[in-house]
């Protein structure tokens, strides 16, 4: 976002120097966050991406709050409530 590349005529060349930034980049094309320009270039698409990260905060604070309901049951389970 520092390159303001956030339209098709701003997009910029990037080139992942590492397999988890390609992975990382090849996830984010998927789910429509980042698009693909021309000659290689990508754009941000900033309400996609504004909605992937709530969706990501709303998965982990369910994966959290069931860890800890998971917990309690053990606890309850195991005697000691």
């Amino acid at each position: 976002m520092t390159q303001n590349a956030v339209v098709a005529d701003k997009a910029i060349s990037y080139v992942p120097s590492r397999g988890i930034e390609r992975r990382l980049l090849e996830r984010l094309i998927e789910n429509g966050v980042v698009h693909v320009g021309k000659a290689g270039t990508y754009w941000l698409d900033i309400p996609a991406f504004d909605n992937w990260t709530r969706s990501r905060r709303r998965r982990a604070g369910l994966a959290v709050g069931a860890a800890v309901a998971i917990g309690v049951a053990l606890g309850f389970l195991a005697g000691g409530g």
